[in-house]
């Protein structure tokens, strides 16, 4: 009988048979979150919170007054800087010069500065007062587990759910570290809120309320979500409780023998993965109602908030409140270079190049002539190379590359790097390193310089450097200016010297343009803010 003939008249292996379904009956069969309806759920948030200050309170008494304190500065700062704003936009919005506008909105920009510099200051403090807290919190709720299943008496261990229950108390500590944080988002977004409010009702009271209609949609959601997750979370406690315990068994390598012996491996891997299976498609099937939670309570907070805005419009053009509660338009910088690379299409006029317009032109062709240094650049994770050629290397070396470098002077630094090129910008990763933020704008610098584009723009290429960089800069910019269009974004005045052409923009309009020194003789805006710049 050929080899063949007997392996077809061998009988199959069955299949390996799944994960038992672990099922409990009596108290610990039933969610406890289950027949408790929304509104006690609500009524429980002061009774959790108390705990968790009665907790805190006695594990580091100062740290929470602290932590307290530091809540009431920062509502307190929140309705200093939501009045001040209001009362600067008055004169920003009026008539007179610019000067004139800026002198009489500068006593409440200042408190704006002051206020917005404080409640930063109180966040700080508060996230020491939390890391204060947190540690210990954790160890003692932890230490008090570990006391309370070493005094349970022996019979408990055979009760049905044990395992699951100590497994919940686990979680539980787990939870702890971030308990503290919870509790204090709350908190301030409840000062928050109520201080808004006290403006809101300053302003006009009927706006009070419509203020409280659009922000609790969303913790409508919040809570009904969480419902889910705990939902979710019961469900899985004995599946994750018996996956974790097989998997301390499977790994355990005075185990290893047996299971390499007994070829015990792919059922292990098998049974693994299907109680994982199962746990992650219960959590995917609540997907669903988190989204339809998440959606509804979006959409009701949207048009409440609608109706918020409708009424602030109507309360304005209706004389009842002052328009000074709006802010006001950026001069349109960032809109015009977006315009200009066609990363936004006009909603009227148009944008053309060399008379082609661009909404009529497949975008990666646009903006394979362009190259962007943005004020908010991104420092990447990757090689230094990488970095500069932004994994759109133009040759095979790397002369290219150590060109770009050398042009914003940053040779030096990256040959003092653990691998030059080579070196991966992340710090957090092991072998990586980091660069200053000076050093960082270096590199974006370096990027368009290395791309080379037809269309060069460069948004405050040279905020975080120091004068000598600065120079290096733009003596480079000036150098590369005659191959290609180039615009540059700055609020330096002084450097716009090098400029063929400026142009100065308010609100969105160009309200001056032509060269430096007619610009700097003609007694507009670009005179007068120069002046400013200058009398320090």
């Amino acid at each position: 009988m050929t080899t063949a003939a007997r392996n077809a008249q061998q009988p199959t292996e069955p299949p390996h048979p799944p994960p038992a379904e672990i099922t409990y009956r009596g108290q610990y069969s039933v969610n406890p979150l289950a027949e408790v309806s929304f509104r006690r759920m609500c009524a429980q948030i002061p009774a959790v919170l108390g705990r968790i200050a009665r907790l805190s309170w006695r594990t580091d008494r100062r740290a929470v007054q602290l932590l307290l304190g530091c809540q009431v500065v920062t509502g307190v700062s929140a309705a200093v800087l939501l009045a001040a704003t209001a009362r600067a936009m008055a004169p920003v919005l009026g008539d007179g010069t610019a000067g004139e506008r800026l002198r009489g909105a500068l006593p409440a920009l200042l408190v704006v500065a002051l206020a917005a510099a404080l409640a930063r200051a109180a966040g700080a403090v508060a996230a020491y007062a939390e890391r204060r807290i947190t540690p210990r919190l954790t160890t003692e709720t932890d230490t008090a587990l570990v006391e309370a299943v070493c005094r349970v008496e022996a019979s408990a261990y055979a009760e049905d759910g044990f395992s699951d229950r100590h497994e919940a108390a686990e979680m539980g500590v787990i939870r702890t570290h971030v308990m503290v944080t919870d509790a204090q988002r709350f908190l301030s977004a409840l000062i928050r809120m109520v201080t808004a409010g006290g403006v809101l009702s300053v302003l006009n009271p009927w706006m009070l309320p419509q203020l409280l209609l659009a922000v609790l949609p969303a913790g409508v959601g919040a809570i009904l979500t969480a419902r889910v997750d705990y939902e979710i979370h019961y469900a899985n406690i004995a599946d994750r409780n018996v996956r974790g315990m097989m998997r301390w068994w499977a790994t355990e390598s005075k185990y290893g023998d047996e299971v390499r012996a007994n070829s015990m491996t792919d059922y292990l891997i098998y049974w693994y993965r299907a109680l994982s299976d199962r746990c992650d498609r219960r959590t995917l099937a609540a997907a669903p109602r988190t989204l339809r939670i998440a959606l509804l309570s979006a959409l009701a907070g949207g048009v409440f908030l609608v109706a918020t805005w409708g009424a602030l419009a109507w309360l304005a053009v209706s004389g009842r409140v002052e328009l000074a509660v709006v802010g006001a338009n950026g001069s349109g910088k960032s809109t015009l270079t977006r315009l200009l690379t066609g990363i936004y299409l006009p909603d009227k006029g148009r944008v053309t190049w060399n008379g082609t317009d661009l909404a009529e032109v497949d975008p990666a062709t646009v903006w394979a002539n362009t190259g962007l240094v943005p004020q908010i650049f991104a420092q990447w994770p990757l090689r230094v190379r990488e970095n500069v050629t932004l994994g759109q290397p133009r040759t095979h070396d790397d002369a290219p590359v150590w060109e770009a470098v050398d042009a914003v002077g940053l040779r030096e630094a990256v040959e003092d790097l653990p691998a030059g090129l080579d070196t991966l910008l992340a710090r957090d990763v092991f072998g990586g390193s980091e660069l200053s933020g000076g050093q960082w704008q270096r590199i974006a610098c370096s990027r368009a310089l290395y791309r080379r584009p037809g269309l060069l723009i460069l948004d405050e290429p040279t905020s975080q450097m120091d004068p000598r960089g600065e120079h290096q800069i733009f003596e480079q910019i000036k150098a590369i200016a005659a191959d290609r269009i180039t615009i540059v974004v700055t609020h330096r005045l002084e450097n716009t010297r090098i400029a063929d052409h400026i142009i100065v923009m308010e609100h969105g309009r160009i309200t001056e343009q032509g060269r430096y020194d007619d610009l700097v003789h003609g007694g507009g805006t670009f005179a007068e803010l120069l002046e400013l710049s200058q009398d320090r």
